[in-house]
């Protein structure tokens, strides 16, 4: 649906940059019809190309030229900067604008779901960056007096120099569950991080993080009521934010708080006549174990809210007749990567299908609810004793332990007192109580014991490793890497059924609001999540605003692999045959869960649920990867061609 390439070349060359960007440009040529500049500058050629929705401007007049994919919103203070004529200029403008008034922090003014590159005409810099979340993908390679970049890390195995070679540090790092480095599976080519941007020039490189929410500061506004008014009109706006006018909309639904939230605000809009929703579900006659707390089968929720809203459409999905790896290589010739959860793509991939036959444009997720949105806060009893809050804090636990009986003084050890304790002192009494996150990080993968040194996995695991001693929701920029690591999946969805994946919960006025929000209005008075219960109390259903499990989808996971089981026996064959695996994976692992497989009523036991749902399964789709990354490099070498997509019919 929308990519773009470039290239900036300081030092003479033979080839001109046309002739150097060709093969990149072929391969992203299913992704829409190309536009071209030729900026100009202190550099010997230059050439920056849009596909589809992207944008991309030559402004002599500014000083720069730009490509953008995605979307900038038009905030107020946007407007009042840039004037209102921004309305009526494509984002690749607007970015030129913003980087010659705001430059190295033009980031920090901008807001949507965006990657863009400037190339400045006076100093022969290029200035590149990507969104908060990194919902859009950037690569590059840095070359001798060269940069090339990208949407996609495999497009650039069209450039001169590169090559088809796989990082094998990469794949180390995806083995143990590290999706979200800044290296890319392509050897010579690296990414720009979520919230990050650098400046690139002759000479040299500058990055920089421009997004954090560490240092937020707490904003008590008094009363539950007052929190949940603010949360709901950021959670509308960036609703309405999220949609164009002359859009379809529709909604991957879980029937959770976060995208019934969206569902609901949607609806309550009046902006569209029908909006259809999609929800994974097992076979009506399905039953089986689920781990605590988990529901496998939410069509009570979504039914519930489509009698609350008319305008929601239901549409739930069973997948059991999908094949495993249905499309799967179609998603890596558009530039898409190994999931990190790949039995989910298996519903998500089937909604995106049904969306499409819907005539949805725009498919919106609140995927990223929990990170802000609805975040609970666990810390609260701790940060009212911070405070000298002390009567508060006793009341907080009164009603903890009415709740969820356990003692009031054990509550407020584990609640209060505990947390309150230096970081350090707390890390090594986990040490010793053999509470230890990252090991169990490593569990739920399947790399070579022998290859694990060679991984900085204190670095690609950071939150695991080394949690912020303020909660999760302090620790957003890291919390980020990995889904940021997906966003060329996303983009090759898109670029196959014409549907793009929406989520307003990442939108960031919101999430720099829910990170305001003192842990004890999140929790309040026993209630988890009581900010986002509150918002949304007149407009979700009981079943869904008081309800405290969560869906599991995919429930029927275990029964989708046990009859499976041959054609994963063949894939481990096939691992054991294949070099690149064998260096990274370790087969023999995953011939002994093949030996050993449990009966499906240990399906819900937590060491299964590593073992197979997340171990198993990940390195069996890595695996897959890898070999069809090495057959591209044997067809292109042939002289075939750059990208083979089969578009499935809707």
């Amino acid at each position: 649906m929308s990519a773009f390439c470039g290239v900036v070349v300081w030092e003479a060359s033979d080839a001109t940059a046309e002739q150097m960007l060709r093969g990149v440009e072929d391969t992203l040529a299913p992704y829409g019809e190309a536009r071209s500049v030729r900026p100009s500058g202190p550099f010997h050629a230059a050439r920056l190309t849009a596909f589809g929705r992207a944008s991309v401007a030559d402004r002599p007049d500014a000083g720069a030229s730009a490509v953008v994919v995605g979307r900038l919103v038009r905030t107020p203070e946007l407007r009042q900067h840039l004037g209102d004529s921004i309305d009526a200029m494509s984002d690749a403008e607007v970015l030129v604008l913003a980087h010659r008034r705001w430059e190295r922090a033009a980031p920090e003014h901008l807001h949507g779901a965006y990657a863009g590159v400037v190339v400045d005409h006076h100093r022969g810099e290029v200035f590149a960056v990507r969104d908060h979340v990194g919902s859009r993908f950037l690569a590059y390679h840095r070359g001798d007096g060269h940069v090339a970049f990208s949407t996609t890390a495999l497009s650039l195995t069209g450039f001169p120099g590169v090559g088809h070679e796989l990082d094998r540090a990469k794949v180390l790092e995806i083995a143990v569950t590290g999706y979200g480095s800044e290296r890319t599976l392509v050897r010579g080519v690296s990414s720009i991080g979520p919230g990050s941007a650098m400046r690139l020039g002759r000479h040299g490189t500058d990055r920089w993080r421009w997004w954090t929410t560490c240092a937020a500061p707490i904003d008590d506004r008094g009363s539950l009521a007052a929190h949940a008014e603010a949360l709901r009109a950021e959670l509308e706006r960036s609703v309405r934010d999220a949609v164009r006018d002359g859009e379809q909309p529709g909604v991957l639904l879980s029937g959770g708080l976060d995208s019934s939230s969206v569902a609901a605000v949607l609806a309550a809009s009046g902006r569209f006549d029908r909006i259809p929703t999609y929800t994974s579900v097992p076979p009506r006659s399905w039953s089986g174990p689920v781990p605590y707390m988990r529901v496998a089968d939410e069509r009570f929720a979504v039914e519930a809210l489509a009698r609350r809203h008319a305008r929601l459409v239901p549409r739930f999905i069973d997948t059991k007749a999908q094949d495993l790896f249905e499309h799967s290589e179609t998603i890596w010739e558009l530039g898409g990567g190994p999931d990190r959860n790949p039995l989910n793509m298996l519903w998500e991939y089937r909604g995106i299908l049904d969306a499409a036959a819907d005539g949805v444009d725009a498919l919106l997720t609140g995927g990223l609810g929990n990170a802000g949105f609805s975040a609970d806060g666990p810390l609260w009893v701790a940060e009212l004793l911070a405070r000298g809050r002390l009567i508060g804090a006793w009341r907080e636990i009164d009603a903890w332990s009415e709740q969820h009986p356990r003692g009031r003084l054990r509550n407020l050890w584990g609640f209060g007192l505990y947390p309150l304790i230096p970081a350090g002192v707390r890390s090594r009494r986990a040490t010793r109580r053999r509470v230890d996150l990252l090991s169990e990080a490593i569990d739920a993968s399947a790399i070579r014991p022998d290859r694990l040194p060679e991984v900085d996995v204190a670095r690609i695991l950071a939150t695991a490793a080394r949690p912020h001693p303020e909660g999760w929701t302090r620790d957003l920029a890291r919390v980020f890497q990995d889904p940021a690591g997906q966003a060329e999946t996303d983009a090759a969805y898109a670029a196959l059924y014409g549907v793009e994946l929406r989520d307003p919960t990442a939108d960031r006025r919101l999430l720099e609001h829910a990170v305001t929000q003192p842990e004890w209005w999140r929790r309040h008075q026993g209630i988890t999540r009581a900010a986002c219960r509150a918002a949304m109390a007149d407009l979700l259903p009981p079943e869904i605003v008081d309800r405290q499990s969560i869906g599991f989808q995919l429930a029927d996971w275990f029964d989708r692999l046990t009859d499976a089981r041959e054609v994963l026996r063949g894939e481990v064959s096939a691992m054991k045959d294949h070099p690149a695996t064998r260096d990274a994976i370790d087969v023999e692992r995953l011939e002994r869960l093949m030996h050993a497989w449990p009966d499906r009523s240990r399906m819900a036991d937590q060491d299964v649920q590593r073992d197979y749902l997340n171990a198993f399964i990940r390195a069996v789709y890595l695996s897959r990867y890898l070999r069809w990354f090495e057959g591209r490099a044997r067809r292109i070498a042939r002289g075939g061609p750059a990208v083979v997509v089969n578009r499935p019919d809707l």
